[in-house]
């Protein structure tokens, strides 16, 4: 038995189903194990603390950028702040996904730290900020490889913001909308998923502008699969008619306030 030969797959699995201190253990039975380990490890190093985000940089700083490309993904389960991603985001530049849960203190400077760095980026999640404007979806267009684009409870953005992202191969959206941004997502052509996540009712004007191109007589987005809604309708039906002219879509998530009509 080799273990040079494992799929890359049944190591992430291995890992995935591991406690840590096993982890590290296998780490040192033998050289082949080692090497397919730590790559793993260092692939999503986890930052649960700010003395995580310390450490992380610490052992960057002094790696003469060899470690810099084993990383593939920041995701933050602690409260970061700017200077933080300003330490850590030079020192990984092959990341392709960022998750921050708790985003609230950070600032659309953050945005431009990660838009100048990271651009292999291919999906960012960030969640509870209220102080981002459209300034950090400006940013983001500039990572030419984002495909999926999660901005949870971010409730400072304007209708226009999407505007800066539709030049982009986005294929997942979450974001608060308003009636006017739906010209706006219906440029998304190749988008699957659609998250809509809203402080108030989400109006039916916001469907009606999103169902089919005059023009042509198709839908805008056609390659839709799944619908999901943060917040409440005001004309539940609204999404009826949207539904008949989206056949593609598989699941459907509503939440709010709906009744058996």
């Amino acid at each position: 038995f080799v273990f040079g030969m494992i799929p890359k797959e049944i190591v992430i699995m291995l890992c995935n189903h591991l406690q840590s201190h096993d982890v590290y253990t296998c780490l040192f039975l033998n050289k082949e194990l080692y090497s397919i380990f730590i790559t793993e490890l260092w692939r999503s190093p986890n930052l649960s603390s700010d003395h995580d985000i310390f450490w992380l940089y610490k052992h960057l700083s002094q790696s003469n950028h060899l470690l810099c490309y084993k990383i593939k993904e920041l995701h933050f389960k602690c409260i970061p702040r700017d200077d933080h991603l300003l330490d850590i985001l030079p020192l990984t530049a092959k990341v392709e996904k960022i998750v921050i849960e708790q985003a609230f203190k950070l600032t659309d400077r953050a945005l431009g730290y990660i838009s100048q760095h990271c651009k292999q980026l291919k999906h960012i999640e960030l969640q509870n900020n209220k102080s981002f404007t459209d300034a950090s979806t400006i940013a983001l267009g500039q990572c030419p490889q984002l495909s999926t684009v999660k901005l949870d409870q971010c409730f400072g953005l304007s209708s226009r913001a999407i505007e800066h992202l539709v030049h982009l191969p986005i294929t997942h959206l979450t974001m608060s909308f308003t009636n006017e941004s739906a010209y706006q997502v219906r440029s998304l052509t190749r988008l699957r998923y659609l998250y809509v996540t809203q402080e108030s009712s989400i109006s039916r004007w916001f469907f009606v502008h999103l169902i089919l191109d005059r023009a042509t007589g198709l839908p805008y987005l056609p390659n839709l699969e799944t619908l999901c809604f943060g917040g409440g309708l005001t004309d539940p039906d609204a999404v009826i008619p949207f539904m008949d002219t989206h056949p593609s879509i598989t699941g459907l998530q509503m939440d709010g306030e709906l009744t058996d009509q």
